[in-house]
């Protein structure tokens, strides 16, 4: 996590860079993430896209709010926010947000990171096209698993590798607006209705 490895930056670094150990990218990702933030004083972030090694398809990068995760279109693109599979961070943007929240202790770190950061008006921008790949985790085994039992479900939901109860509720408070209390419960009501 980055936390984890926050106390050994120095203040004359010009950039972050994050990579999941799962991503695999291309030769010249990082160049094409430099030539998206230009200097380490903008505020910007910039997000690698990311697509499944067999098929093609976009699994990771950019996301936005109501649609999800942003497509490839061969320029580059605003987003909400972003999964940290591959991603810049300037110096700018560091001295201002700091790392991750400490509230998290396995996901929604990006995804807070990014929405917390768009809402202070630092940009974060994906990549035009696909510099790596890493395969999407499919729902089987996991909470989103309509197949397993109601109360295994129900425990898996809330495990720290998915969303444990009290993270997720900080998580919606700082990012879901008016609805966070819905957000909040909705992923339980989900698993209780079977859906």
């Amino acid at each position: 996590y980055w936390r984890d490895w926050s106390s050994d930056v120095c203040s004359s670094d010009l950039y972050y860079l994050l990579v999941n150990d799962d991503t695999l990218l291309v030769p010249q990702a990082l160049a094409k993430l430099l030539a998206i933030t230009t200097s380490p004083d903008q505020e910007i972030i910039a997000v690698a896209a990311i697509c499944d090694p067999d098929t093609g398809r976009g699994t990771y990068g950019g996301r936005r709010r109501k649609t999800g995760l942003v497509p490839i279109t061969g320029r580059p693109e605003s987003c909400d926010t972003f999964n940290a599979n591959c991603v810049l961070i300037t110096r700018a943007v560091f001295a201002r947000r700091g790392v991750f929240h400490d509230r998290y202790t396995h996901n929604m770190g990006d995804f807070d990171y990014g929405f917390q950061a768009t809402m202070r008006g630092i940009r974060v921008i994906q990549s035009p096209d696909f510099l790596g790949t890493c395969a999407d985790n499919p729902p089987t085994g996991t909470w989103r698993d309509r197949t397993l039992p109601r109360l295994k479900r129900w425990k898996l939901l809330g495990s720290p590798k998915h969303l444990p109860f009290f993270e997720w509720l900080e998580y919606n408070r700082r990012n879901s607006g008016l609805k966070w209390p819905l957000a909040t419960i909705s992923p339980w009501i989900r698993v209780l209705l079977k859906r």
